[in-house]
């Protein structure tokens, strides 16, 4: 769709939503998939308000009959070494819903969801984000454990492996982040309430 275009399609069959639900200093996660009314939740975690810093992630693979895709939503909280929290959750899906997932068109956003993305708001946020990431390879758990721990780190394991979905050309599992928004060096938004961040 063109990129003015914010309208966000009813029952949207790619579309996506983690939201953060708190009360009192106590929460828990929840990934959404309205299409196939499939809801994933972490458990409820105490104090989590208090600076913790999560890296979240949702994954999806096809499993070896090719009659389904595998849902993972998963968390982990790390200071320096430290597991502090974490959460894996999973659900299978038809493999016309996974399909539709990674071949329709998305668009990403971060904080509050509004009515097709600049409307209204719908739901407050209080997070802060250090950035935002879409890959087109699978990531491991160690990795996601690594980018948990270092939150400047988003290289891969065995780099130099060709993607896995590629096999007329070689190209390495590095080269497979296609979007990554770094809010590290936002301090403030304009007088619109806006921010400008670096995409690469």
């Amino acid at each position: 769709f063109p990129s003015h275009d914010t309208k966000v399609i009813a029952n949207d069959p790619a579309g996506l939503k983690v939201r953060f639900i708190y009360r009192d200093d106590k929460g828990y996660f929840q990934l959404s998939y309205p299409s196939a009314s499939i809801t994933l939740t972490s458990s409820v975690f105490d104090d989590i308000t208090s600076n913790q810093h999560w890296n979240l992630s949702v994954r999806l693979t096809p499993i070896s009959t090719g009659s389904s895709y595998n849902l993972y939503f998963a968390g982990y909280s790390n200071y320096v070494s430290d597991e502090l929290n974490s959460f894996v959750v999973s659900a299978s899906i038809p493999s016309a819903s996974g399909s539709a997932i990674l071949t329709n068109n998305k668009r990403l956003y971060v904080g509050a969801e509004r009515a097709n993305v600049t409307g209204a708001i719908a739901y407050n946020s209080l997070i802060k984000s250090l950035s935002a990431r879409y890959w087109s390879d699978y990531l491991e758990e160690e990795e996601l454990i690594d980018h948990a721990k270092n939150p400047n780190s988003y290289g891969r394991l065995n780099p130099s492996q060709p993607y896995s979905l590629i096999t007329s050309s070689y190209v390495p599992k590095s080269e497979t982040l296609l979007l990554h928004w770094d809010f590290t060096n936002v301090t403030a938004s304009d007088s619109n309430g806006n921010v400008s961040n670096t995409i690469s």
